[in-house]
């Protein structure tokens, strides 16, 4: 994320999503511009030896990113 500290902890906790590595960038869109991001709404998902298993952009719902992340887990 690119929020201010404050609104992306509250994102953060607001979403349940706290037991994920969070990224904050501060570097003027670096990090986003690594991982290949064209914009806000992009998802990266990474599977735990660090390799990408796919990177979704634009906004996806609740059933699609709960089916992505269980893809991750049973990986």
């Amino acid at each position: 994320g690119q929020s201010p500290g404050g609104s992306y902890a509250s994102f953060v906790e607001e979403t349940g999503i706290s037991g994920f590595t969070q990224l904050q960038d501060n570097d003027a869109g670096e990090l986003w511009e690594k991982f290949g991001s064209t914009g806000r709404s992009t998802f990266i998902f990474v599977q735990e030896d660090g390799s990408f298993r796919q990177t979704s952009f634009g906004v996806i719902g609740a059933e699609e990113l709960t089916e992505q992340v269980q893809t991750l887990i049973d990986a």
